[in-house]
């Protein structure tokens, strides 16, 4: 792949020395291979990169470099260049419901491309998956690492790696709800020598759904309650100190055999923040109707109350009118009324009206 800035395509001032043309050249080779009737396949690619900074440069003199790469490629005193590599490998057994990949994958910090140029480079990368499934699949189970480090060359400061693992399961069996639970901790530290860049963070997340859904004469009903904690705490972080959010949430749903339906929904969020700590309880309800298949008609009222802190209310009314998934019309009020009872300077109330046009094709 090769691009190429027209140098005179638009006008520069001269002092301008950021915003210049440039040209890139990619050269790639890939190759997959499968194995045991394709329940093993290996893939890898290996690509070279070379990044001219400025096309109005002078020539880059150098005996080493043959005359024939020189005239197929015109390197520049500007110009650098750097090579990436993945190779990855598929183990998928469906007799057994396994699947398992693991993969490396190099980006060199001089590797460019003009194509993708916001592409992290200067990392190495290790991935890995493994997905099983049991009990005619109403049992997942998954996990994943994934590991990588920077300063490939050791031309920064330091050198930073971040370790990411993920556990998952989802339980799903019939007349039961429906189970998934998640938690992913991730580990992030440099070696640094000075205290003040010293980075040794460690953040987890931990979140629990369960829904079901079932009928109640001619109502379909569904309720649902999840819960998810994200802490997080750093190397100057005492214990008190740490920061972590629990949100606890209650939801359910009634749809009648006609085009009507209530929705209502209850949290609970606990938050701890170095020096400070939050309790909101929130809520909200609201009644939906369908006329003809074209209009929607909404009405609902939510409200959320921090302790000690504040207090909001909103009532919101709404209406569209929309022809498939192709083009929507809607029309939305809100009311709201908030309370400060911290500073007792920024309360407010509110009258808003929108109107939205939403069109897919």
């Amino acid at each position: 792949m090769y691009a190429k800035d027209e140098s005179g395509s638009i006008t520069l001032d001269p002092n301008n020395q950021t915003l210049t043309p440039k040209a890139n050249y990619l050269f790639g080779i890939e190759g997959r291979l499968d194995l045991f009737r394709k329940k093993l396949s290996l893939e890898g690619e290996v690509s070279g990169a070379m990044l001219t900074r400025d096309t109005r440069d002078a020539d880059l003199e150098n005996k080493a470099i043959p005359d024939w790469v020189r005239n197929m490629i015109h390197p520049k005193i500007s110009s650098s260049v750097d090579y990436s590599y993945t190779l990855k490998g598929t183990f998928n057994n469906e007799k057994s419901a396994t699947k398992v990949t693991a993969g490396v994958r190099m980006l060199g910090p001089g590797y460019t491309s003009l194509g993708v140029p916001n592409l992290s480079t200067d990392k190495l990368e290790v991935k890995s998956k493994i997905e099983q499934k049991l009990s005619n699949n109403q049992i997942s189970l998954t996990g994943e690492l994934l590991w990588y480090r920077n300063n490939l060359i050791d031309w920064k400061r330091f050198t930073t790696s971040v370790t990411r693992l993920s556990f998952g399961a989802y339980f799903r069996f019939k007349g039961l709800p429906a189970v998934s639970v998640l938690f992913a901790p991730t580990f992030m530290k440099n070696n640094a020598s000075s205290l003040s860049d010293k980075l040794d963070n460690k953040f987890f997340v931990t979140s629990v759904f369960t829904g079901y859904g079932y009928q109640k004469g001619d109502v379909n009903l569904y309720s649902s309650l999840s819960y998810f904690m994200n802490s997080s705490s750093n190397l100057d972080s005492v214990i008190t100190d740490n920061t972590s959010v629990h949100n606890l949430v209650f939801s359910q749903s009634l749809n009648f055999m006609f085009p009507f339906s209530l929705n209502g929904s209850v949290g609970l969020s606990f938050a701890r923040y170095p020096g400070d700590y939050s309790r909101i309880v929130s809520g909200d309800i609201n009644a939906a109707y369908t006329s003809l298949d074209l209009l929607n008609y909404m009405i609902g009222f939510s409200t959320s109350y921090e302790k000690d802190k504040n207090k909001k209310n909103m009532l919101y009314i709404a209406a569209s009118l929309g022809y498939k998934q192709y083009i929507n019309f809607e029309i939305r009020g809100e009311k709201n009324l908030y309370h400060d009872w911290k500073s007792g300077v920024n309360n407010y109330d509110e009258f808003i009206l929108k109107g939205i046009i939403t069109s897919r094709f």
